[in-house]
């Protein structure tokens, strides 16, 4: 867990962790038990592709948000992803 200061704001990012080798962000969180079924690891790892804190801090809301929105959509049965069709 980082946290991030910017200007008088203090922001706790539970998934998110830079390597001590290398200057990369990234996002990773462990696969609920429930769900290790449709994942080929028991970690998601994504990186962030950057290297500058506030950056990374705005790349990791969206991750999160499209992990957490995955996670729902296991639960409820349907696919990982939401197909989207041209009909």
């Amino acid at each position: 867990m980082l946290q991030i200061n910017i200007g008088s704001y203090s922001f706790s990012m539970k998934y998110l962790f830079k390597r001590s080798s290398r200057n990369t962000y990234y996002y990773k969180r462990r696969v609920p038990k429930d769900l290790q079924e449709h994942y080929p690891k028991p970690f998601i790892e994504i990186s962030l592709k950057q290297n500058d804190k506030s950056i990374a801090a705005a790349l990791y809301q969206e991750k999160h948000r499209l992990v957490e929105e995955q996670f729902k959509r296991l639960r409820q049965g349907l696919p990982k992803h939401n197909l989207l069709s041209n009909y």
